[in-house]
Protein backbone atom coordinates (compact mmCIF):
# COMPACT_ATOMS: atom_id res chain seq x y z
CA UNK A 1 0.00 0.00 0.00
CA UNK A 2 1.51 3.56 -0.89
CA UNK A 3 2.20 5.43 2.02
CA UNK A 4 0.66 9.28 2.38
CA UNK A 5 2.65 12.01 1.63
CA UNK A 6 3.94 14.34 4.53
CA UNK A 7 1.49 16.86 4.33
CA UNK A 8 -1.49 14.29 4.34
CA UNK A 9 0.78 12.54 6.98
CA UNK A 10 0.77 15.79 9.26
CA UNK A 11 -2.87 16.76 8.75
CA UNK A 12 -3.77 13.00 9.63
CA UNK A 13 -1.47 13.76 12.68
CA UNK A 14 -3.46 16.83 13.61
CA UNK A 15 -7.01 15.55 13.18
CA UNK A 16 -5.86 12.70 15.81
CA UNK A 17 -4.71 15.38 17.94
CA UNK A 18 -8.11 17.26 17.57
CA UNK A 19 -9.54 14.45 18.30
CA UNK A 20 -7.72 14.12 21.69
CA UNK A 21 -9.08 17.13 22.61
CA UNK A 22 -12.60 16.64 21.83
CA UNK A 23 -12.02 13.80 24.22
CA UNK A 24 -10.63 15.76 26.81
CA UNK A 25 -13.29 18.48 25.65
CA UNK A 26 -15.87 16.08 27.12
CA UNK A 27 -14.96 15.93 30.45
CA UNK A 28 -15.17 19.63 30.89
CA UNK A 29 -19.48 19.86 29.96
CA UNK A 30 -19.78 17.66 32.65
CA UNK A 31 -17.79 19.87 35.68
CA UNK A 32 -20.75 21.88 36.15
CA UNK A 33 -22.84 18.66 36.95
CA UNK A 34 -20.30 17.17 38.94
CA UNK A 35 -20.17 20.29 40.83
CA UNK A 36 -23.59 20.19 41.60
CA UNK A 37 -23.64 16.79 43.09
CA UNK A 38 -20.87 17.56 45.27
CA UNK A 39 -22.16 20.70 46.05
CA UNK A 40 -25.93 18.37 47.12
CA UNK A 41 -23.55 16.22 48.82
CA UNK A 42 -22.39 18.67 51.03
CA UNK A 43 -25.75 20.37 51.80
CA UNK A 44 -27.16 17.06 52.55
CA UNK A 45 -23.81 16.43 55.20
CA UNK A 46 -24.80 19.87 56.54
CA UNK A 47 -28.70 20.23 56.76
CA UNK A 48 -30.04 17.00 55.82
CA UNK A 49 -28.70 13.94 56.73
CA UNK A 50 -27.56 15.22 60.72
CA UNK A 51 -31.25 15.98 61.22
CA UNK A 52 -32.73 12.72 59.33
CA UNK A 53 -30.27 10.35 61.55
CA UNK A 54 -31.13 12.48 65.07
CA UNK A 55 -34.77 14.62 64.24
CA UNK A 56 -35.34 17.03 66.91
CA UNK A 57 -37.37 16.11 69.50
CA UNK A 58 -40.74 17.31 69.86
CA UNK A 59 -42.91 18.66 72.50
CA UNK A 60 -45.45 15.47 71.92
CA UNK A 61 -42.67 13.12 71.70
CA UNK A 62 -41.42 14.45 75.30
CA UNK A 63 -45.18 14.72 76.93
CA UNK A 64 -45.66 11.28 75.77
CA UNK A 65 -42.23 10.42 77.78
CA UNK A 66 -43.31 11.86 80.83
CA UNK A 67 -41.18 14.64 80.58
CA UNK A 68 -43.10 18.18 80.89
CA UNK A 69 -40.55 20.63 82.75
CA UNK A 70 -38.38 23.08 80.67
CA UNK A 71 -35.54 22.04 82.82
CA UNK A 72 -35.73 18.56 81.71
CA UNK A 73 -36.14 19.29 78.32
CA UNK A 74 -33.35 21.60 77.70
CA UNK A 75 -30.20 18.69 78.37
CA UNK A 76 -32.72 16.22 76.01
CA UNK A 77 -32.55 18.88 73.24
CA UNK A 78 -29.13 19.81 73.55
CA UNK A 79 -28.05 16.35 73.00
CA UNK A 80 -29.79 15.57 70.29
CA UNK A 81 -28.29 18.59 68.66
CA UNK A 82 -25.15 17.34 69.67
CA UNK A 83 -25.68 13.86 68.20
CA UNK A 84 -26.64 16.06 65.22
CA UNK A 85 -23.51 18.09 64.92
CA UNK A 86 -21.17 15.12 65.56
CA UNK A 87 -22.80 12.85 62.51
CA UNK A 88 -22.39 16.25 60.77
CA UNK A 89 -18.56 16.02 61.56
CA UNK A 90 -18.41 12.57 60.41
CA UNK A 91 -20.37 12.75 57.63
CA UNK A 92 -18.01 16.19 56.28
CA UNK A 93 -15.04 14.47 57.40
CA UNK A 94 -15.91 11.20 55.13
CA UNK A 95 -17.16 13.59 52.57
CA UNK A 96 -13.81 15.11 52.33
CA UNK A 97 -11.53 11.99 52.65
CA UNK A 98 -14.07 10.54 49.56
CA UNK A 99 -13.05 13.59 47.97
CA UNK A 100 -9.51 13.61 48.14
CA UNK A 101 -9.44 9.74 46.98
CA UNK A 102 -11.40 10.85 44.35
CA UNK A 103 -9.07 13.86 43.93
CA UNK A 104 -5.66 11.82 44.09
CA UNK A 105 -7.55 8.93 41.94
CA UNK A 106 -8.38 11.50 39.28
CA UNK A 107 -5.01 12.93 39.06
CA UNK A 108 -3.66 9.52 38.66
CA UNK A 109 -5.94 8.66 36.01
CA UNK A 110 -5.17 11.88 34.32
CA UNK A 111 -1.30 11.54 34.56
CA UNK A 112 -1.73 7.65 33.16
CA UNK A 113 -3.91 9.16 29.89
CA UNK A 114 -1.26 12.18 29.55
CA UNK A 115 1.61 9.27 29.81
CA UNK A 116 -0.44 7.10 27.24
CA UNK A 117 -1.06 10.33 24.99
CA UNK A 118 2.79 11.48 25.01
CA UNK A 119 4.00 7.88 24.22
CA UNK A 120 1.56 7.94 21.28
CA UNK A 121 2.50 11.21 19.84
CA UNK A 122 5.75 10.08 20.53
CA UNK A 123 4.83 7.15 18.21
CA UNK A 124 3.49 9.32 15.77
CA UNK A 125 6.68 11.43 15.02
CA UNK A 126 8.79 8.69 14.72
CA UNK A 127 6.74 7.32 12.17
CA UNK A 128 6.53 10.75 10.95
CA UNK A 129 10.21 10.65 10.81
CA UNK A 130 10.81 7.72 9.48
CA UNK A 131 8.29 7.73 6.77
CA UNK A 132 9.91 11.25 5.38
CA UNK A 133 13.07 10.04 5.65
CA UNK A 134 12.22 6.98 3.48
CA UNK A 135 10.45 9.38 1.10
CA UNK A 136 14.15 11.69 1.16
CA UNK A 137 15.65 8.45 0.69
CA UNK A 138 13.46 7.27 -2.22
CA UNK A 139 13.76 10.60 -3.87
CA UNK A 140 17.43 10.70 -4.24
CA UNK A 141 17.45 7.33 -5.20
CA UNK A 142 14.84 8.38 -8.14
CA UNK A 143 17.06 11.44 -9.08
CA UNK A 144 20.03 9.44 -9.20
CA UNK A 145 18.22 5.99 -11.54
CA UNK A 146 17.46 9.45 -13.72
CA UNK A 147 21.00 10.91 -13.78
CA UNK A 148 22.43 7.43 -15.12
CA UNK A 149 19.42 6.67 -18.01
CA UNK A 150 20.64 10.92 -19.05
CA UNK A 151 24.03 9.35 -19.06
CA UNK A 152 23.01 6.94 -21.36
CA UNK A 153 22.12 9.67 -24.28
CA UNK A 154 25.42 11.52 -23.89
CA UNK A 155 26.74 10.99 -27.26
CA UNK A 156 30.09 12.64 -26.81
CA UNK A 157 31.44 11.00 -23.92
CA UNK A 158 32.02 7.05 -23.41
CA UNK A 159 33.14 7.17 -20.38
CA UNK A 160 29.78 8.88 -19.28
CA UNK A 161 27.81 6.20 -21.03
CA UNK A 162 29.51 3.31 -19.34
CA UNK A 163 29.15 5.34 -16.40
CA UNK A 164 25.51 5.15 -16.32
CA UNK A 165 25.79 1.55 -17.52
CA UNK A 166 27.36 0.11 -14.48
CA UNK A 167 25.36 2.52 -12.29
CA UNK A 168 22.07 1.05 -13.64
CA UNK A 169 23.55 -2.62 -12.79
CA UNK A 170 24.40 -1.21 -9.41
CA UNK A 171 20.62 -0.18 -8.89
CA UNK A 172 19.33 -3.58 -10.28
CA UNK A 173 21.63 -5.58 -7.81
CA UNK A 174 20.45 -3.99 -4.73
CA UNK A 175 17.42 -3.47 -5.38
CA UNK A 176 16.31 -6.62 -7.80
CA UNK A 177 12.38 -6.07 -6.61
CA UNK A 178 12.03 -2.18 -7.27
CA UNK A 179 14.80 -1.28 -10.17
CA UNK A 180 15.56 -5.14 -11.47
CA UNK A 181 12.73 -5.02 -14.62
CA UNK A 182 13.79 -1.26 -15.08
CA UNK A 183 17.02 -1.98 -15.97
CA UNK A 184 17.08 -4.55 -18.15
CA UNK A 185 14.32 -2.53 -20.04
CA UNK A 186 16.52 0.23 -20.08
CA UNK A 187 19.42 -1.69 -21.64
CA UNK A 188 17.92 -3.44 -23.43
CA UNK A 189 16.42 -0.12 -25.43
CA UNK A 190 19.81 0.91 -25.48
CA UNK A 191 21.42 -1.92 -26.97
CA UNK A 192 19.04 -1.79 -29.55
CA UNK A 193 18.89 1.93 -30.54
CA UNK A 194 23.00 2.42 -30.19
CA UNK A 195 23.66 -1.20 -32.19
CA UNK A 196 21.80 -0.43 -35.64
CA UNK A 197 24.07 0.19 -38.84
CA UNK A 198 23.80 3.45 -40.25
CA UNK A 199 24.46 4.11 -43.39
CA UNK A 200 28.39 6.42 -43.70
CA UNK A 201 27.98 9.84 -44.98
CA UNK A 202 28.96 10.42 -48.31
CA UNK A 203 32.69 11.12 -48.63
CA UNK A 204 33.73 15.03 -49.44
CA UNK A 205 34.15 15.96 -52.84
CA UNK A 206 37.94 15.13 -53.86
CA UNK A 207 37.90 12.41 -51.60
CA UNK A 208 36.16 9.82 -53.55
CA UNK A 209 38.96 8.78 -56.11
CA UNK A 210 41.67 8.70 -53.15
CA UNK A 211 39.71 6.41 -51.46
CA UNK A 212 39.67 4.10 -54.58
CA UNK A 213 42.90 4.66 -55.14
CA UNK A 214 43.76 3.94 -51.29
CA UNK A 215 44.43 0.14 -51.04
CA UNK A 216 42.51 -1.61 -48.77
CA UNK A 217 43.81 -3.09 -45.52
CA UNK A 218 41.64 -6.62 -45.75
CA UNK A 219 43.01 -8.78 -47.58
CA UNK A 220 40.85 -10.00 -50.23
CA UNK A 221 37.93 -12.76 -49.77
CA UNK A 222 37.82 -11.88 -46.43
CA UNK A 223 34.54 -11.77 -44.26
CA UNK A 224 35.72 -9.00 -41.01
CA UNK A 225 32.22 -8.40 -38.96
CA UNK A 226 32.17 -5.45 -37.40
CA UNK A 227 32.28 -5.73 -33.42
CA UNK A 228 29.66 -3.65 -31.36
CA UNK A 229 30.91 -0.52 -29.93
CA UNK A 230 32.36 -0.81 -26.25
CA UNK A 231 29.44 0.73 -25.15
CA UNK A 232 26.86 -1.76 -26.54
CA UNK A 233 29.47 -4.59 -25.21
CA UNK A 234 29.32 -3.18 -21.53
CA UNK A 235 25.04 -3.12 -21.81
CA UNK A 236 24.98 -6.77 -23.19
CA UNK A 237 27.49 -7.96 -20.93
CA UNK A 238 25.99 -6.48 -17.84
CA UNK A 239 22.62 -7.65 -19.09
CA UNK A 240 23.99 -10.82 -19.20
CA UNK A 241 25.35 -11.30 -15.63
CA UNK A 242 22.83 -10.00 -13.80
CA UNK A 243 20.68 -11.88 -11.44
CA UNK A 244 17.69 -13.79 -12.58
CA UNK A 245 14.45 -12.86 -11.62
CA UNK A 246 11.01 -14.94 -12.09
CA UNK A 247 8.79 -13.78 -14.67
CA UNK A 248 11.59 -10.61 -15.54
CA UNK A 249 13.00 -11.20 -19.35
CA UNK A 250 16.45 -11.18 -20.29
CA UNK A 251 15.77 -8.30 -21.97
CA UNK A 252 14.42 -7.78 -25.69
CA UNK A 253 17.05 -7.32 -28.31
CA UNK A 254 14.56 -7.37 -31.09
CA UNK A 255 16.63 -6.71 -34.42
CA UNK A 256 20.14 -5.48 -32.38
CA UNK A 257 22.94 -5.39 -34.93
CA UNK A 258 26.08 -7.19 -32.70
CA UNK A 259 27.88 -9.24 -34.84
CA UNK A 260 30.92 -9.98 -33.43
CA UNK A 261 29.67 -8.85 -29.76
CA UNK A 262 31.75 -11.08 -26.81
CA UNK A 263 29.22 -13.23 -25.13
CA UNK A 264 31.07 -15.82 -23.47
CA UNK A 265 29.06 -17.50 -20.30
CA UNK A 266 26.69 -14.46 -20.09
CA UNK A 267 22.60 -15.70 -19.21
CA UNK A 268 20.56 -14.61 -21.73
CA UNK A 269 17.92 -17.22 -20.61
CA UNK A 270 14.72 -16.11 -21.73
CA UNK A 271 16.04 -12.92 -23.70
CA UNK A 272 14.03 -11.80 -26.84
CA UNK A 273 16.56 -12.28 -30.11
CA UNK A 274 14.37 -12.13 -32.90
CA UNK A 275 16.65 -11.16 -35.92
CA UNK A 276 19.56 -10.27 -34.23
CA UNK A 277 22.62 -10.09 -35.82
CA UNK A 278 24.55 -12.48 -34.03
CA UNK A 279 27.11 -14.00 -36.24
CA UNK A 280 30.96 -13.84 -35.17
CA UNK A 281 29.61 -13.85 -31.99
CA UNK A 282 31.54 -15.60 -29.50
CA UNK A 283 28.64 -17.76 -27.36
CA UNK A 284 30.80 -20.08 -25.68
CA UNK A 285 28.83 -21.59 -22.50
CA UNK A 286 26.15 -19.08 -22.98
CA UNK A 287 23.11 -19.86 -21.32
CA UNK A 288 20.44 -19.52 -23.98
CA UNK A 289 17.55 -21.59 -22.69
CA UNK A 290 14.21 -20.56 -23.78
CA UNK A 291 15.68 -17.64 -25.87
CA UNK A 292 13.72 -16.70 -28.90
CA UNK A 293 16.63 -16.99 -31.73
CA UNK A 294 13.54 -16.88 -34.64
CA UNK A 295 15.23 -15.07 -37.57
CA UNK A 296 18.33 -14.35 -35.74
CA UNK A 297 21.72 -14.60 -37.86
CA UNK A 298 24.14 -16.87 -36.74
CA UNK A 299 26.46 -16.83 -39.28
CA UNK A 300 30.10 -18.62 -37.51
CA UNK A 301 28.80 -17.95 -34.32
CA UNK A 302 30.88 -20.30 -31.49
CA UNK A 303 27.81 -22.22 -29.76
CA UNK A 304 30.58 -24.76 -28.02
CA UNK A 305 28.72 -25.99 -24.60
CA UNK A 306 26.32 -23.07 -25.45
CA UNK A 307 22.80 -24.18 -23.05
CA UNK A 308 19.72 -23.97 -26.06
CA UNK A 309 17.62 -25.69 -23.89
CA UNK A 310 14.10 -25.16 -24.84
CA UNK A 311 15.59 -22.05 -27.32
CA UNK A 312 13.74 -21.46 -30.48
CA UNK A 313 16.12 -21.77 -33.50
CA UNK A 314 13.32 -22.66 -36.21
CA UNK A 315 14.27 -20.09 -38.04
CA UNK A 316 17.63 -18.98 -37.19
CA UNK A 317 19.61 -18.24 -40.21
CA UNK A 318 23.35 -19.88 -41.08
CA UNK A 319 23.00 -22.06 -38.53
CA UNK A 320 25.05 -25.39 -39.05
CA UNK A 321 24.83 -29.10 -37.77
CA UNK A 322 28.47 -28.31 -36.72
CA UNK A 323 28.05 -25.41 -34.73
CA UNK A 324 24.41 -27.49 -33.05
CA UNK A 325 27.22 -30.33 -32.16
CA UNK A 326 29.28 -28.51 -30.06
CA UNK A 327 26.09 -27.00 -27.90
CA UNK A 328 23.86 -28.63 -25.83
CA UNK A 329 20.33 -28.64 -26.02
CA UNK A 330 17.02 -30.85 -25.20
CA UNK A 331 14.04 -32.18 -26.43
CA UNK A 332 12.09 -28.54 -27.04
CA UNK A 333 15.04 -27.34 -28.56
CA UNK A 334 13.19 -26.17 -31.94
CA UNK A 335 15.08 -26.54 -34.92
CA UNK A 336 14.36 -26.05 -38.93
CA UNK A 337 14.04 -29.77 -40.59
CA UNK A 338 17.50 -31.15 -41.07
CA UNK A 339 19.44 -30.44 -38.39
CA UNK A 340 19.87 -32.19 -35.19
CA UNK A 341 19.19 -31.24 -31.76
CA UNK A 342 22.51 -31.19 -29.29
CA UNK A 343 22.61 -33.43 -26.46
CA UNK A 344 21.66 -32.54 -23.16
CA UNK A 345 24.98 -33.66 -21.67
CA UNK A 346 28.26 -30.79 -22.42
CA UNK A 347 29.00 -31.85 -26.01
CA UNK A 348 32.39 -32.99 -27.21
CA UNK A 349 34.57 -31.41 -29.88
CA UNK A 350 33.70 -32.08 -33.55
CA UNK A 351 33.69 -35.85 -34.33
CA UNK A 352 36.63 -36.84 -36.96
CA UNK A 353 35.92 -37.86 -40.14
CA UNK A 354 34.49 -41.51 -40.34
CA UNK A 355 33.31 -41.48 -36.77
CA UNK A 356 29.70 -41.31 -36.30
CA UNK A 357 28.00 -38.08 -35.72
CA UNK A 358 26.13 -37.57 -32.26
CA UNK A 359 22.58 -37.36 -32.33
CA UNK A 360 20.17 -35.72 -29.58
Amino acid sequence: MRSLPPQRRQRAVGGTAVEEQHRRGAWVRYWPLLAVVVGGLVLGCVLIFPRLLYPPLTATELQARGITKATEQLPLQGGRLKLQNDARTTMLQALGGLLVVSTAGAGAYTAWRQLQENRRQQQRNEELSREELRLTRESHIAERFTRAVEQLGNNDALDVRLGGIYTLERFAQDSPERDHPTVVEVLGAFVREHSRRHDPPPPKQGMAEEAAEKPSATAPGTDVKPRPATDVQAALTVLGRLPQQPNVSRGDLTGAQIAGAQLVQVDLSDANLVQVDLSGARLDTANLSGAQLYGADLSGAQLERANLSAADLSRAQELTQGQLDVARGDAKTQLRDGLRRPTSRTAAPPASPGSSPMTG
